[in-house]
């Protein structure tokens, strides 16, 4: 006895992902109202503040720094 003929190739193994670029972003956004914390710096003179908004598990969402002018 024969075997009839697929007419669709087999796949060898299920299709895998492509690891091999950085991972894809996934954006949240932070609610309006949110925890922060502000940090002061002086630098050889230059002063500024270094703030950073956090999410509600408290992992960090965006950063900001801001340098006060003379």
């Amino acid at each position: 006895m024969s075997q009839p003929v697929n007419a669709v190739p087999a796949r060898e193994s299920p299709q895998q992902e492509n690891l091999s670029g950085p991972p894809a972003a996934n954006r949240h956004r932070l609610p309006d109202e949110r925890v922060g914390l502000t940090h002061h710096f002086s630098i050889a003179g230059n002063e500024g503040y270094l703030t950073v908004g956090l999410y509600p598990n408290g992992q960090p969402g965006e950063r900001r720094a801001r340098r006060s002018r003379d």
